[in-house]
């Protein structure tokens, strides 16, 4: 469970609001938004979910994963979970294996395998995909990070799109320091507003020599060639959580952050997971897909610092 933070409650009463204008833009095109998650077992996923959820503004959210998780909020009953074989997944969609895979646990009792029409009848997909190289290795951390992402996003644009891209379209991206958009028609876009929203980090580069913010760099550039409406890559820096496992070190850099960011009020050193959640899903409420713009290819990233600024501006008229 995430540490509570003080602005979370108002970022709460802004969620609220959009969420009833989400619902009313979705209401007025006859679509009926429907969530998909991967990660929801993780710090930041559990906090998406649970986001996702109370909001109110989904009609059902998917949860797949290596097992089943938890969770007794607000909406219950439109929770759906599924477990997944992830080495099927990758299989299903042509990628390979970069080094050893993770060992895959069998499903539960009484669980049920995702197939691929779990995937089908999403209008949104959240990836908090997440492992260390300290806990997976080398092999194991690229195999969590970018092939099961990769193989989660294809999954959720393949069941829903009408068709399948032929060639993706290089969009003309506009960058800045916290915030970059851009906008561009792809030639094999689909007809369904697809939205995917993918957890990255500070410093992601593809051309790093860093294994960690390389990795996110090349599931970054991989993302923006698929032909989503909109896709949201949030970067945020040091995850301010008190894990159910205990990282000592980690727990140590937590405790240092919160002191620096309290005492010179920046805003690039951490967030916690709890506000990340909300963020994430407040990002999807603002921006209600319309079926005339789902050929279009919106692309967002976010820093941290423009993560935290997102909670706290009203939701647009």
């Amino acid at each position: 469970m995430s540490t509570p933070d003080a602005s979370s409650d108002g970022a709460a009463a802004i969620i609220a609001a959009a969420a009833n204008k989400f619902k009313e833009a979705y209401s007025a095109q006859s679509i009926t938004p429907r969530a998909l998650i991967v990660g929801a077992s993780g710090e930041t996923g559990q906090q998406v979910l649970r986001e996702l959820l109370s909001s109110g503004a989904f009609a059902q959210v998917t949860s797949v994963g290596r097992r089943e998780v938890t969770y007794g909020g607000p909406n219950g009953d439109r929770l759906v979970q599924k477990v997944v074989d992830f080495e099927q997944l990758c299989n299903e969609h042509g990628i390979e294996r970069k080094g050893a895979p993770n060992a895959t646990a069998a499903p539960a009792t009484g669980t049920t395998t995702a197939s691929k029409v779990d995937f089908q009848g999403h209008t949104h997909a959240y990836c908090c995909l997440g492992t260390t190289r300290a806990k997976s290795g080398v092999d194991g951390f690229y195999r969590v990070d970018h092939d099961y992402t990769m193989a989660f996003a294809k999954a959720f644009y393949e069941a829903n799109a009408p068709t399948a891209p032929t060639a993706a379209t290089a969009s003309n991206n506009a960058e800045a320091n916290d915030v970059a958009d851009s906008s561009s028609p792809t030639g094999d876009s689909p007809t369904t507003p697809l939205q995917f929203s993918v957890v990255s980090s500070t410093g992601a580069n593809a051309r790093s020599p860093l294994l960690y913010v390389q990795t996110k760099g090349q599931v970054e550039e991989e993302l923006k060639a698929m032909p989503f409406t909109r896709l949201t890559i949030f970067r945020p820096a040091g995850l301010l959580c008190d894990r159910k496992e205990s990282r000592f070190m980690e727990t140590v850099m937590v405790k240092a952050i919160r002191s620096i960011d309290r005492i010179f009020g920046t805003k690039s050193l951490g967030i916690s997971t709890a506000l990340l959640g909300q963020a994430i899903v407040l990002d999807s409420l603002r921006h209600p897909l319309a079926k005339a713009n789902a050929a279009q290819k919106q692309q967002t990233t976010l820093s941290n610092a423009a993560i935290l600024d997102s909670l706290k501006t009203p939701p647009a008229v």
